[in-house]
């Protein structure tokens, strides 16, 4: 239940797990040319991941973010939608290859897109043939289109057939001055700056590459591409395996490759996107098509997107604030989840936290309750974890028992006249501090109580004593008992509080049996006068 403030005392304590960073060595060994790859190749630990999403089926060939707030989507169905970083579509294009380009090229595909920065800000989507399904290997024709903000489209430039005949993705050089795509395991990059709508015309040449890096790309399809960090980042999949390679392509003709992600995925790696969000800041897109008898890593009908961060930063952090533990006793914790990178804190959601055998996850602002029980004095571990990121725990020292702690939730009866009810308790409660229990939302009531005609409301608990008892009852707006009972039966059972009336309608009982050994007991139930 929502938490509405704590009367008890409060610390805090903060601690940052050890981070463990690659060594210079071992990333110097991953430098690799793609001329000498191994047979088969071993994640070298540069990037963890950090949050799985669910994202709607049609954002499957990747992503394209602007780098001011939005992030465009290409569809397996040749859709282009534009949405935010927290994922929310604020706009989409089912259908977004006109007709008569159709027609006249016999594209249907459109892969990976990229945010072309040049000329005011601009989508480029790759464009490419299909037939039943399948990529054609050998299509004749390969264009870059031109879209704008509001996913209006305003060209598509065909690009020559000596260079390429098929791409699948495309991604415009951070400076905007290119824009590179593959063509087997070449490179190629093409200028922004000839990319104009004159070069859109039916009767234009096709648009010739500017550069291109020979044997540069990875083995295997080419799904995506990203920059990150200044280097080119390749989404791959090559004999079962998921990868992510990495290369400067401001390195001359010959650039130096590294292996940056390897996964087991059962599914489809797509494209790529860097966007400081949703916990990190490289985004991958896998689908769920998986060989017959194979079950998804990701669940069926929908895509999932991968956010990682470099393992330097890829911490968690803890905090929790609380009363004073002791052994025996309920307790409620407040966990703060967070974590820093790119030089900022955020908030952790959907981090999983637990503590004497209790668990939450943290909500959007990275908080989580544990109710905790702690069994024996000492020390209590609370621990943080999420997907790949390094967890987070801090040690609360557990004062030891005094009393004899209750084992079972206890029960009382109550009556106000001749009716009774009895009731069993549904919070156990700290009350060990020097300002009284910990205040917590109540529950929903149990039973009905009937308040009948008389002078007093009647407690008796059932097996064990109180230390005090106190009552709320209230109707309609009116109060007609409220405070500490008195003891009024033998060994603490029987407990009495004075009646100012009845109330006239439905009302509501509260009842809080403190114990000697400091734990509290709330009881919650309807009320209605005369019978129930």
């Amino acid at each position: 239940g929502e938490r509405r403030g704590a009367v008890y005392d409060r610390h805090r304590v903060s601690r940052r797990s050890l981070r463990s960073v690659l060594s210079l060595g071992f990333a110097c060994s991953g430098l690799l040319s793609f001329g000498v790859l191994p047979a088969h190749a071993v994640d070298p630990g540069l990037w963890r991941l950090s949050n799985v999403d669910r994202i709607p089926i049609d954002y499957q060939q990747g992503l394209a973010p602007d780098g001011a707030g939005s992030v465009f989507w290409a569809g397996a169905s040749s859709g282009v939608f534009r949405g935010d970083e927290q994922l929310v579509e604020k706009l989409n294009l089912r259908q977004a290859i006109p007709g008569f380009v159709r027609q006249a090229d016999g594209v249907e595909q459109i892969g990976d897109p990229t945010w072309d920065p040049s000329q005011g800000g601009r989508i480029l989507l790759p464009l490419s043939c299909r037939s039943g399904g399948a990529v054609i290997a050998g299509c004749p024709r390969a264009a870059l289109a031109v879209m704008d903000r509001a996913l209006i489209w305003r060209y598509r430039v065909r690009l020559e057939q000596a260079d390429v005949t098929n791409i699948g993705w495309a991604e415009a050089s951070p400076e905007g001055d290119v824009v590179w795509t593959s063509s087997g395991r070449d490179l190629l990059a093409y200028s922004t700056a000839d990319i104009v709508p004159a070069a859109g015309s039916a009767t234009a040449m096709p648009l010739r590459a500017v550069r291109r890096l020979r044997d540069a790309a990875p083995a295997g399809l080419v799904t995506g591409a990203a920059f990150s960090g200044g280097r080119l980042l390749l989404a791959s999949r090559d004999a079962g395996r998921s990868q992510v390679w990495s290369l400067d392509v401001r390195d001359g003709q010959s650039p130096s490759t590294r292996l940056e992600i390897e996964r087991t995925v059962a599914g489809e790696p797509e494209g790529l996107g860097a966007f400081d969000g949703r916990g990190g800041l490289l985004h991958w897109v896998v689908a769920p098509t998986v060989a017959p008898g194979q079950t998804p890593t990701y669940r069926a009908g929908a895509n999932a997107l991968l956010s990682f961060l470099p393992a330097a930063e890829a911490a968690l952090d803890l905090t929790v604030a609380g009363g004073s533990l002791r052994a025996g006793r309920p307790a409620t914790l407040t966990v703060t989840v967070s974590q820093r990178f790119a030089g900022r804190t955020r908030a952790v959601h959907g981090a999983s936290v637990t503590a004497a055998g209790r668990g939450a996850r943290t909500d959007a602002d990275g908080q989580a309750e544990l109710r905790v029980r702690p069994a024996s004095g000492g020390t209590m571990r609370v621990t943080a974890r999420k997907q790949e990121l390094a967890p987070d725990s801090v040690d609360l020292k557990v004062q030891r028992a005094v009393g004899r702690p209750l084992t079972r939730l206890p029960s009382l009866v109550v009556m106000a006249g001749a009716a009774s009810a009895r009731l069993t308790a549904q919070r156990l409660l700290d009350c060990s501090g020097v300002t009284g229990c910990e205040a917590v939302a109540p529950p929903r009531p149990q039973r009905c109580v009937a308040i009948g005609p008389a002078r007093a409301l009647r407690i008796k608990l059932l097996r064990r004593p109180a230390r005090d008892v106190s009552v709320l009852l209230q109707g309609g707006g009116d109060v007609f008992a409220s405070g500490l009972a008195g003891a009024s039966g033998r060994q603490g059972l029987g407990w009495r509080i004075g009646l100012r009336g009845r109330p006239a309608g439905k009302g509501r009982l509260e009842i809080v049996a403190v114990y000697p050994d400091g734990t509290g007991a709330l009881f919650v139930a309807r009320t209605r006068p005369g019978r129930c």
